[in-house]
């Protein structure tokens, strides 16, 4: 059975989403929580914006990475 389509995100509304959060660094899974989209597209997609200068990142653990808005 189908599921419909997949719902489409705005890099806005990913953008939105962390300035938002009560905490000024979020991740990925609470991202994607957020938007209701898979945490592996909203992890491809945060990396796009880091990429594009729109976010910063940190890896904070073995696999655990932190995005936030520059200042």
């Amino acid at each position: 059975m189908s599921k419909g389509r997949a719902r489409i995100v705005s890099d806005d509304e990913l953008l939105q989403v962390i300035e938002s959060h009560d905490d000024r660094a979020v991740t990925a899974t609470e991202v994607a929580e957020e938007v209701e989209i898979g945490r592996a597209g909203t992890l491809k997609r945060l990396d796009t914006l880091h990429e594009g200068g729109e976010i910063e990142r940190k890896k904070v653990g073995g696999n655990a990475v932190v995005w936030w808005l520059p200042q």
